[in-house]
């Protein structure tokens, strides 16, 4: 006897989770328990099915287009309620949490963590597909980190002072630690072209290690290792630089300090008011197209009449005014797909 989950469509209730029951799927019919609807079993369970694929779809748009990773992270776990075991759920939560990190608090360490405990999942056959654009996604969310991290901390190639040089070091080693870490699933999974790929990326975080790096103020600084505790230890040299800054008054990490600007936190940006556009591109066009069609049928009621042309017209523009805002939407939302999601190793 094979049981799989059902879902009743009319239940009158706005808890899904009271709409999804139990099925044997040999069975002839089925009854919901809430409200005792009959189904084929197939029937409720591919009503399940879609509920599932609805929400699925739900959290990759508000990841991958609304780039609103903490609406995402709570979305996919919604879907776990249902589905502990959802590979895409789970990846999809654990790709929002790197969309999560900050400058200040990132989450390349807690992914490798939580990526672990569902390893033997994300390895198998059917999974596999969905693990490596889960990688790629993630490897290249870690180099876009890097690039806007360097941004945030320096001013013409300087640092603006120890604590910004010592929390970028902490970052790149974390981030090498998360490229081994994937790296390595790479080749479990059989994709070891791109697990040797990766290695030009981690030599790079290795180069970007030993660099001697130059505050605003013109001292040098090198990296002699790490604690136990994964703080990086450093050594001042003893030449100094002119950078041309030396007077400016740098940016500061120290969100209390009132006399210097405070650097941003943010790494990837949120993209509301572009997904707020499309919606309202995607209702409109629809509604203004709808408006166009409905006056072109009525004006066909007033064939040889005075009011005929006006109404055709009107309709013909609205129709096509719709149909064009629809589209332009359409692009757009596929333009911020491509520009958001990061899936180049």
């Amino acid at each position: 006897m094979a049981m799989k989950n059902g879902y009743c469509v009319k239940c009158h209730t706005d808890d899904p989770r009271r709409r999804v029951f139990k099925v044997n799927s040999e069975a002839v019919v089925c009854y919901c328990p809430v409200c005792m609807t009959q189904y084929k079993p197939k029937e409720a369970i591919a009503h399940y099915n879609r509920f599932i694929d609805g929400l699925l779809r739900k959290s990759d748009t508000s990841l991958h287009v609304a780039m609103l990773p903490e609406t995402s992270y709570k979305n996919y776990a919604r879907v776990l309620e249902f589905e502990s075991e959802n590979v895409r759920a789970l990846l999809g939560r654990l790709l929002s949490l790197i969309y999560l990190s900050t400058l200040r608090r990132s989450k390349f360490d807690e992914v490798v963590l939580l990526m672990n405990n569902d390893i033997s999942r994300y390895r198998l056959i059917g999974s596999r597909t969905d693990f490596l654009n889960f990688i790629r996604s993630a490897n290249a969310a870690a180099n876009y980190y890097i690039e806007t991290m360097v941004r945030r901390l320096t001013m013409k190639g300087c640092f603006y002072d120890l604590d910004c040089l010592s929390l970028y070091y902490s970052r790149i080693a974390e981030i090498k630690r998360f490229k081994l870490a994937i790296q390595d699933e790479l080749r479990r999974i059989d994709q070891e072209k791109e697990a040797e790929f990766l290695n030009k990326s981690l030599a790079k975080c290795d180069k970007l290690l030993e660099k001697t790096y130059v505050l605003a103020d013109g001292t040098s600084y090198v990296l002699a290792g790490f604690d136990r505790q994964k703080n990086p230890k450093i050594n001042k040299l003893e030449k100094t630089y002119k950078t041309g800054i030396e007077k400016i008054n740098p940016s500061t990490l120290d969100k209390n300090d009132k006399k210097r600007n405070v650097i941003k936190d943010e790494i990837f940006r949120s993209n509301q008011v572009a997904f707020t556009l499309i919606k309202i591109g995607f209702i409109g066009g629809i509604a203004i197209s709808s408006v166009g069609l409905i006056l072109a049928i009525i004006a066909l009621f007033f064939i040889g009449q005075a009011a005929f042309y006006p109404l055709l017209f009107s309709g013909i523009f609205l129709l096509v005014s719709g149909l064009v805002l629809f589209a332009m939407q359409f692009i757009f939302r596929n333009q911020v797909k491509k520009k958001r999601r990061f899936f180049n190793v």
